[in-house]
């Protein structure tokens, strides 16, 4: 087979253009391959960026409920310093009563004493 001029530059100009349309292709997959490449390291980015931001968050709540916890027992406390508080003046005011009634019942215990027999 026997080629001449015109038919070598078209097969020439064929085979160009064969060549470019094969190295836009792989530079294409290239690209698509580096651009999913880039997405992956931008979505594991951003997962490793809401791990680290659930931290903070998980400490704030947990900080949060501590301190409600906190206010609770104080609040229990002083109920219950209240109530000791009641409960240490009744007995006080008991113990006063008993006191008087034991105060007066020994007068009375004097009193009712009989005195020196005389003359034996």
């Amino acid at each position: 087979m026997s080629l001449d001029r015109p038919s070598c530059l078209t097969l020439s100009s064929t085979l160009r253009a064969e060549a470019e349309r094969v190295f836009h292709a792989e530079t294409a997959l290239a690209c698509e391959e580096a651009a999913a490449a880039a997405r992956q390291t931008i979505e594991e980015t951003l997962t490793a960026l809401a791990t680290e931001r659930q931290a903070p968050a998980a400490t704030q709540a947990r900080l949060e409920a501590g301190c409600a916890e906190l206010e609770g027992a104080s609040r229990q406390l002083e109920e219950l310093r209240n109530q000791f508080s009641t409960e240490l003046e009744r007995a006080r005011e008991q113990v006063a009563i008993a006191q008087d009634r034991t105060e007066a019942s020994e007068r009375r215990a004097l009193c009712e004493r009989p005195g020196p027999r005389a003359g034996r």
